[in-house]
């Protein structure tokens, strides 16, 4: 189910990334788990909307010691049941 999800920097737990290819594309897929136990997912097909997306979410965590009310958008991600996605 996608949807818009608005996340505090804080309320992330972890965020990883995985390639793999769809036939001869390469794909970028960052996953985030969230402190509430949901797993969220993106997909990219393009090396550079994925950088910035990842980026955008790093320079959040990064910043949320100083800025408690720094929010993330994270524009249609996908929620996901499968806890063991990420570790």
């Amino acid at each position: 189910m996608k949807k818009n999800i608005r996340y505090q920097a804080s309320e992330i737990k972890s965020i990883c990334t995985k390639f793999f290819y769809e036939g001869n594309q390469l794909c970028f897929q960052i996953i985030v788990n969230s402190a509430d136990g949901l797993i969220y997912y993106q997909t990219f097909y393009n090396y550079q909307e994925y950088q910035l997306k990842h980026n955008q979410i790093i320079a959040a965590i990064n910043k949320q010691d100083t800025e408690q009310d720094s929010f993330l958008n994270l524009d249609e991600m996908e929620e996901s049941h499968a806890y063991a996605a990420v570790v």
